[in-house]
């Protein structure tokens, strides 16, 4: 048990960690270039995804890693401008490692994942509900791991072996990730209600004295 634990905290914590980063980049929106934000969520997200391939969970000779998560959840909130370069770097950086289903392991736990999760975006970039999260990371889910099944040998085994582990995992991982970012969403909404009402006047809408005189110093 000791020996699936260890790696699947490990990958929440790389998960987790892209999270802290990239709210830490949401706080300070303001002082960042636009180009330069996306530049540095791009490279936060795809380094993420590339450790993640280094901390392989272990179950009954099987390895596996939590990749679908920051792909997914990632291509949902961030759109394809963001998604497909983190794909490209992400792939690349897989293939390049090589070993046995590296085509197939980018093919079906990365490609068509994150093409699918793409289908879910919303120009607002609104958090999903969590049905339809749980239904998404479900579907990516099977796209990448039944092909198992007919691509592996005694693949039907393997799959009825680590199923269990295997879905577990990554709808625990993505609900982890899914709180924060909802919280991290509702404290910037509330932030800038504070804002609206620190600087507007309520009735108008216009701006007020305070803000003018914080303007003119």
């Amino acid at each position: 048990m000791n020996s699936i634990l260890q790696p699947t905290l490990s990958n929440i914590a790389i998960i987790l960690f892209l999270y802290l980063c990239i709210s830490m980049l949401v706080s300070n929106r303001k002082s960042i270039h636009k180009y330069l934000f996306s530049a540095i969520t791009l490279i936060l997200t795809a380094a993420s995804v590339i450790v993640l391939f280094y901390l392989p969970i272990n179950y009954d000779g099987y390895q596996f890693d939590l990749r679908l998560v920051p792909l997914v959840i990632f291509s949902l909130l961030l759109g394809w401008k963001h998604a497909i370069p983190i794909l490209v770097i992400t792939v690349s950086w897989r293939l390049g490692m090589g070993g046995m289903g590296a085509v197939q392991g980018v093919i079906f736990g990365m490609v068509l994942p994150v093409l699918l999760a793409l289908l879910f975006h919303k120009k607002d970039r609104a958090m999903p509900r969590p049905l339809t999260l749980f239904t998404l990371i479900i579907a990516s889910w099977l796209i990448s791991d039944v092909p198992i099944i007919f691509l592996v040998p005694n693949g039907l085994e393997i799959f009825s072996e680590i199923h269990l582990v295997r879905m577990v995992a990554l709808q625990v991982s993505a609900f982890i990730l899914y709180f924060f970012i909802n919280q991290l969403s509702r404290e910037m909404e509330l932030k800038k209600k504070l804002r609206f009402y620190a600087e507007r006047d309520p009735l108008t809408g216009l701006y007020n004295m305070r803000y003018f005189e914080t303007r003119v110093k």
